[in-house]
Protein backbone atom coordinates (compact mmCIF):
# COMPACT_ATOMS: atom_id res chain seq x y z
CA UNK A 1 0.00 0.00 0.00
CA UNK A 2 1.33 3.42 -0.95
CA UNK A 3 1.25 6.15 1.68
CA UNK A 4 -1.33 8.80 0.89
CA UNK A 5 -3.33 6.41 -1.30
CA UNK A 6 -5.47 4.80 1.40
CA UNK A 7 -9.02 3.81 0.59
CA UNK A 8 -11.94 4.72 2.75
CA UNK A 9 -14.68 2.29 3.69
CA UNK A 10 -18.22 3.06 2.54
CA UNK A 11 -20.93 4.18 4.91
CA UNK A 12 -22.84 1.19 6.23
CA UNK A 13 -25.98 0.72 8.30
CA UNK A 14 -26.58 -1.69 11.15
CA UNK A 15 -27.75 -5.01 9.72
CA UNK A 16 -27.62 -8.76 10.25
CA UNK A 17 -24.79 -9.07 7.73
CA UNK A 18 -22.74 -6.38 9.47
CA UNK A 19 -23.37 -8.04 12.86
CA UNK A 20 -22.18 -11.37 11.44
CA UNK A 21 -19.00 -9.74 10.16
CA UNK A 22 -18.43 -8.33 13.65
CA UNK A 23 -18.75 -11.86 15.06
CA UNK A 24 -16.33 -13.25 12.47
CA UNK A 25 -13.73 -10.58 13.28
CA UNK A 26 -14.17 -11.11 17.02
CA UNK A 27 -13.46 -14.79 16.41
CA UNK A 28 -10.73 -15.12 13.78
CA UNK A 29 -10.08 -11.56 12.65
CA UNK A 30 -8.39 -8.38 13.72
CA UNK A 31 -8.37 -4.69 12.94
CA UNK A 32 -4.81 -3.51 12.34
CA UNK A 33 -2.99 -0.19 12.09
CA UNK A 34 0.80 0.02 12.05
CA UNK A 35 3.74 1.57 10.24
CA UNK A 36 6.16 -0.74 8.41
CA UNK A 37 9.61 -0.60 9.94
CA UNK A 38 12.19 1.13 7.81
CA UNK A 39 9.63 2.17 5.19
CA UNK A 40 7.42 4.63 7.03
CA UNK A 41 4.36 3.28 5.24
CA UNK A 42 1.09 3.10 7.15
CA UNK A 43 -0.76 -0.20 6.80
CA UNK A 44 -4.34 -0.22 8.03
CA UNK A 45 -7.42 -2.37 7.61
CA UNK A 46 -9.11 -5.55 8.73
CA UNK A 47 -8.00 -9.17 8.34
CA UNK A 48 -9.80 -12.52 8.78
CA UNK A 49 -7.94 -15.86 9.04
CA UNK A 50 -9.10 -19.22 7.67
CA UNK A 51 -7.82 -22.76 8.14
CA UNK A 52 -6.84 -24.79 5.11
CA UNK A 53 -9.98 -26.95 5.29
CA UNK A 54 -12.33 -23.95 5.20
CA UNK A 55 -12.25 -23.14 1.49
CA UNK A 56 -16.03 -22.96 1.10
CA UNK A 57 -16.35 -20.78 4.20
CA UNK A 58 -13.61 -18.52 2.82
CA UNK A 59 -15.67 -17.80 -0.30
CA UNK A 60 -18.90 -17.38 1.67
CA UNK A 61 -17.27 -14.75 3.87
CA UNK A 62 -15.70 -13.05 0.86
CA UNK A 63 -19.16 -12.74 -0.69
CA UNK A 64 -20.53 -11.42 2.61
CA UNK A 65 -17.85 -8.71 2.78
CA UNK A 66 -18.52 -7.76 -0.83
CA UNK A 67 -22.26 -7.44 -0.22
CA UNK A 68 -21.76 -5.16 2.80
CA UNK A 69 -18.80 -3.03 1.71
CA UNK A 70 -18.98 -3.28 -2.08
CA UNK A 71 -15.31 -4.24 -2.27
CA UNK A 72 -13.69 -7.58 -3.04
CA UNK A 73 -11.37 -8.50 -0.18
CA UNK A 74 -7.77 -9.42 -1.02
CA UNK A 75 -6.72 -13.05 -0.66
CA UNK A 76 -3.41 -13.54 1.14
CA UNK A 77 -1.78 -16.98 1.46
CA UNK A 78 0.43 -17.72 4.45
CA UNK A 79 3.94 -18.66 3.34
CA UNK A 80 4.44 -21.55 5.77
CA UNK A 81 1.16 -22.38 7.48
CA UNK A 82 -1.84 -24.05 5.90
CA UNK A 83 -3.84 -20.85 6.22
CA UNK A 84 -5.13 -17.92 4.21
CA UNK A 85 -6.54 -14.50 4.93
CA UNK A 86 -9.10 -12.06 3.62
CA UNK A 87 -8.05 -8.43 3.98
CA UNK A 88 -9.67 -5.07 3.37
CA UNK A 89 -7.16 -2.24 3.44
CA UNK A 90 -7.68 1.40 4.32
CA UNK A 91 -7.82 3.92 7.14
CA UNK A 92 -11.57 4.13 6.65
CA UNK A 93 -12.06 0.50 7.70
CA UNK A 94 -10.11 1.13 10.91
CA UNK A 95 -12.25 4.17 11.65
CA UNK A 96 -15.43 2.29 10.81
CA UNK A 97 -14.76 -0.76 12.98
CA UNK A 98 -13.48 1.41 15.82
CA UNK A 99 -16.80 3.27 15.76
CA UNK A 100 -18.61 -0.09 15.72
CA UNK A 101 -16.77 -1.24 18.84
CA UNK A 102 -13.69 -3.02 17.40
CA UNK A 103 -10.59 -0.80 17.76
CA UNK A 104 -7.25 -1.87 16.27
CA UNK A 105 -4.77 -3.83 18.33
CA UNK A 106 -4.87 -6.86 20.59
CA UNK A 107 -8.48 -7.89 21.19
CA UNK A 108 -7.79 -9.39 24.62
CA UNK A 109 -5.70 -6.46 25.85
CA UNK A 110 -8.35 -4.06 24.56
CA UNK A 111 -11.09 -6.18 26.18
CA UNK A 112 -13.01 -6.19 22.89
CA UNK A 113 -16.36 -7.95 23.04
CA UNK A 114 -19.82 -7.98 21.45
CA UNK A 115 -20.86 -4.33 21.00
CA UNK A 116 -23.93 -3.05 22.84
CA UNK A 117 -25.70 -2.14 19.59
CA UNK A 118 -25.81 -5.82 18.64
CA UNK A 119 -27.51 -6.75 21.93
CA UNK A 120 -30.28 -4.27 21.14
CA UNK A 121 -31.68 -6.47 18.34
CA UNK A 122 -32.10 -10.28 18.51
CA UNK A 123 -31.66 -10.70 14.76
CA UNK A 124 -28.31 -8.91 14.94
CA UNK A 125 -27.37 -10.94 18.01
CA UNK A 126 -28.16 -14.24 16.26
CA UNK A 127 -26.04 -13.19 13.27
CA UNK A 128 -23.11 -12.12 15.45
CA UNK A 129 -23.15 -15.40 17.38
CA UNK A 130 -23.24 -17.28 14.05
CA UNK A 131 -20.02 -15.52 13.10
CA UNK A 132 -18.45 -16.33 16.46
CA UNK A 133 -19.34 -20.03 16.35
CA UNK A 134 -18.34 -20.38 12.69
CA UNK A 135 -14.86 -19.11 13.54
CA UNK A 136 -14.09 -20.09 17.15
CA UNK A 137 -16.63 -22.88 17.57
CA UNK A 138 -16.50 -26.61 16.97
CA UNK A 139 -19.06 -29.38 16.52
CA UNK A 140 -18.19 -32.87 17.69
CA UNK A 141 -19.56 -36.04 19.21
CA UNK A 142 -18.37 -37.63 22.46
CA UNK A 143 -19.92 -41.03 23.03
CA UNK A 144 -23.67 -40.54 22.73
CA UNK A 145 -23.44 -36.77 23.17
CA UNK A 146 -23.19 -34.10 20.51
CA UNK A 147 -21.80 -30.74 21.58
CA UNK A 148 -21.16 -27.33 20.14
CA UNK A 149 -18.17 -25.79 21.88
CA UNK A 150 -17.13 -22.15 21.75
CA UNK A 151 -13.58 -21.43 22.88
CA UNK A 152 -11.88 -18.07 23.25
CA UNK A 153 -9.09 -16.58 25.37
CA UNK A 154 -10.99 -13.33 25.97
CA UNK A 155 -12.99 -13.64 29.24
CA UNK A 156 -15.23 -10.70 28.36
CA UNK A 157 -16.12 -12.18 24.96
CA UNK A 158 -16.79 -15.60 26.48
CA UNK A 159 -19.13 -14.06 29.06
CA UNK A 160 -20.95 -11.97 26.46
CA UNK A 161 -21.33 -14.92 24.07
CA UNK A 162 -22.87 -16.95 26.86
CA UNK A 163 -25.12 -14.02 27.81
CA UNK A 164 -26.18 -13.68 24.18
CA UNK A 165 -27.07 -17.36 23.84
CA UNK A 166 -29.10 -17.28 27.05
CA UNK A 167 -30.88 -14.12 25.87
CA UNK A 168 -31.88 -16.05 22.74
CA UNK A 169 -33.25 -18.88 24.89
CA UNK A 170 -30.41 -21.32 24.17
CA UNK A 171 -29.20 -23.11 27.29
CA UNK A 172 -25.43 -22.97 27.67
CA UNK A 173 -22.95 -24.36 30.18
CA UNK A 174 -20.99 -22.27 32.62
CA UNK A 175 -17.58 -21.06 31.44
CA UNK A 176 -14.91 -23.70 32.09
CA UNK A 177 -11.32 -23.62 30.84
CA UNK A 178 -12.06 -20.78 28.40
CA UNK A 179 -14.94 -22.73 26.86
CA UNK A 180 -18.73 -22.85 26.87
CA UNK A 181 -20.83 -25.74 25.58
CA UNK A 182 -24.27 -26.25 24.10
CA UNK A 183 -25.14 -29.90 24.57
CA UNK A 184 -28.83 -30.31 25.35
CA UNK A 185 -30.62 -31.65 22.29
CA UNK A 186 -33.37 -28.99 22.40
CA UNK A 187 -30.76 -26.24 22.68
CA UNK A 188 -28.70 -27.69 19.83
CA UNK A 189 -31.70 -27.81 17.52
CA UNK A 190 -32.78 -24.31 18.51
CA UNK A 191 -29.28 -23.03 17.75
CA UNK A 192 -29.25 -24.81 14.39
CA UNK A 193 -32.73 -23.64 13.36
CA UNK A 194 -32.52 -20.04 14.61
CA UNK A 195 -28.81 -19.21 14.23
CA UNK A 196 -27.40 -21.83 11.86
CA UNK A 197 -23.97 -21.96 10.28
CA UNK A 198 -22.26 -20.33 7.33
CA UNK A 199 -19.25 -22.57 7.85
CA UNK A 200 -20.06 -25.76 5.94
CA UNK A 201 -17.62 -27.81 8.05
CA UNK A 202 -19.73 -27.18 11.16
CA UNK A 203 -23.03 -27.51 9.33
CA UNK A 204 -22.19 -30.88 7.79
CA UNK A 205 -21.00 -32.29 11.11
CA UNK A 206 -24.14 -31.12 12.88
CA UNK A 207 -26.44 -32.66 10.27
CA UNK A 208 -24.44 -35.88 10.50
CA UNK A 209 -24.77 -36.06 14.28
CA UNK A 210 -28.25 -34.63 14.85
CA UNK A 211 -31.07 -34.42 12.31
CA UNK A 212 -32.47 -30.87 12.46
Amino acid sequence: MVAGKEKYAPNVEFSEDLAEIIGIILGDGNVFSYVQRGKGIAVRGVSIAFHGDEESYFFRVRALLLSVFGEKASRVEHKTRNARYLRLYGKGYVELFTALGLPPGNKITNNVTIPDWIFSNKSWLRACIRGLIDTDGSVYRTGRWTQICFRNHNPALLADTRRGLLKLGIFTSQITRRKIYVSRKHALRKLFNEIGFRNYKHESRFVQYIAP
